[in-house]
């Protein structure tokens, strides 16, 4: 599951600049909340996970979840939202 976060709405950081975990996890509770509920009911199934949470592995994890949403390629620059993505996009899992 992929949630996208909005910059009016930033982490609290520690002074060393981690996510406060707890903090951010309530302060986004409701969409977390609202991303699991659609995932109950996602037409889009069958993307399997990387077997490793590595960066590139990451990335093209992210970029085979967007393809199959949008049925089509956006580049790792494309504002998807631009692209006619949706907040359907958004709860794909």
């Amino acid at each position: 599951m992929i949630l996208v976060t909005h910059p009016s709405k930033p982490f609290e950081m520690t002074t060393k600049q981690a996510p406060r975990i707890p903090v951010v996890l309530e302060a986004y509770k409701a969409e977390i909340d609202a991303a699991y509920d659609a995932s109950e009911t996602a037409s889009q199934t069958g993307i399997i996970p990387p077997s490793k949470w590595t960066s590139p592995e990451v990335h093209d994890f992210v970029r085979n979840v967007v393809h199959k949403a949008m049925g089509r390629e956006v580049t790792d620059n494309d504002d998807i939202f631009q692209q006619g993505g949706d907040r359907s996009v958004c709860s794909i899992t």
